[in-house]
């Protein structure tokens, strides 16, 4: 699974546009929409990998997992419930992991001095 640690930091258009940057090496997009599969996105903590459930709770199955259609959406989650330590796990298939789905960090532990 591809994780992308060094773009902690950086905001998720800002991330879109350097990748969407990089697509030029692969050749000229053809016209029209893209069509392809949208991922679900789902709040997973990066300390037991459990993932985040619609009321707050933590589970371990993918099909009690809240699944949110938007990156906004799942950092309100994160946020209504002062979340640390999760990623947003990009999720291409509802019927279970691929190789293609991917994390991106969301909120970084709290630190003590």
């Amino acid at each position: 699974m591809l994780r992308c640690s060094s773009f902690a930091g950086y905001t998720k258009a800002s991330v879109e546009r350097f990748l969407m940057s990089q697509a030029a090496y692969f050749g000229p997009l053809p016209p029209g929409p893209i069509a392809g599969p949208v991922p679900l996105k789902l709040v997973r903590s990066t300390v037991t990998r459990a993932f985040l459930t619609t009321d707050g709770h933590w589970t371990n199955q993918l099909e009690s997992a809240a699944k949110f259609t938007s990156h906004s959406h799942a950092l309100a989650a994160v946020q209504k419930f002062d979340l640390r330590a999760v990623e947003l796990y990009y999720l291409f298939s509802e019927d279970g992991p691929t190789p293609y789905d991917f994390t991106l960090p969301l909120a970084q532990p709290l630190t003590t001095p």
